[in-house]
């Protein structure tokens, strides 16, 4: 079962670091060897419903998510400026999914991403 209400929030335009501690159903950590992880978001209309076209994707295949402990089921992935400047702002869902070496893919993340407007600096 998928862990949710993973929720986060940052700004539009601004830069963060996610790291994650995959985990199954008794809390332990997964170990992620030989697994890829993606993680993505989609838009979330204000009736609750996603887009099933992701906005952002990071995976471990391309480098732009690292299995930083994979015995501890440790990931971290980081938005760039670039990856929200040109959304709006609002609720974004989110997810992991992990694929084990047979392919099998299993969803272990939920949640919310709030992206936040910036302020426009007055200088």
């Amino acid at each position: 079962m998928a862990d949710t209400n993973q929720n986060f929030s940052l700004f539009k335009g601004n830069a963060l670091t996610v790291e994650i501690i995959i985990s199954d159903d008794a809390n332990d950590p997964i170990n992620l060897t030989g697994f890829t992880v993606n993680w993505s978001t989609s838009r979330l209309s204000p009736r609750g419903c996603f887009s099933s076209t992701p906005v952002i994707e990071k995976c471990s295949g391309l480098g732009s998510l690292i299995i930083t402990d994979a015995v501890n089921g440790l990931v971290e992935f980081t938005l760039l400026g670039a990856d929200t400047e040109s959304l709006s702002p609002g609720n974004y869902s989110h997810q992991i999914v992990i694929i084990d070496g047979s392919g099998n893919s299993t969803t272990v993340t939920t949640g919310i991403m709030v992206l936040d407007p910036s302020l426009t600096p007055i200088c």
